[in-house]
């Protein structure tokens, strides 16, 4: 079965297939994940330590003879100045996933799945398929080997993908945890 893929996706999607990407080891072992940002952790990294910073500032201005709090400042502040650029290295990979304007389309046979877009192609055989995980903004195809490509498409087309898979054990749907 073959899905032309006519219109883009939101940037809810990229940053959903982000985050899968990101945490293939994660929802490889367990498939009934639910999916954060991957811009979660750098801003809550930032928000601790940037509390850490104010709290041991008061106390070392306080009691300027505990060397430890000053310590406790510049780690905080080095792990602080670190989470600025994940949080923006972040941003622009998921903005290079953005394929705006690009002709897309999916292929689901007995033995394979092929994403084409403009021309290139990704194929995974269906017999190295570990998972079909439906998540709030997408449907992304988890491969048994790290080293496969994830295939993810928009989860409008849930309904043409659930029918075109005809091993339906492999279908994780994880709709309902959001």
């Amino acid at each position: 079965m073959k899905i032309d893929i006519d219109k883009d996706s939101s940037d809810e999607f990229y940053g959903e297939v982000l985050a899968v990407v990101t945490n293939y080891g994660k929802i490889a072992d367990n498939p009934r994940r639910k999916l954060r940002s991957p811009t979660t952790p750098a801003l809550l990294y930032a928000g601790i330590s940037a509390a850490f910073i104010l709290i041991f500032s008061f106390l070392y201005l306080s009691d300027k003879s505990q060397v430890m709090y000053f310590f406790v400042i510049v780690l905080f502040t080095v792990t602080l100045i670190l989470c600025v650029p994940y949080y923006l290295l972040t941003l622009r990979r998921m903005a290079k996933l953005m394929t705006n304007g690009r002709k897309k389309s999916l292929v689901i046979e007995d033995n394979h799945v092929e994403m084409t877009v403009d021309g290139e192609s990704t194929r995974v055989e269906m017999s190295q398929i570990k998972h079909i995980v439906v998540n709030n903004h997408s449907i992304a195809f988890i491969p048994k080997d790290i080293s496969s490509k994830i295939i993810a498409v928009d989860r409008q087309y849930q309904d043409e993908v659930v029918g075109a898979v005809k091993d339906k054990s492999l279908i994780v749907d994880n709709s309902d945890l959001y």
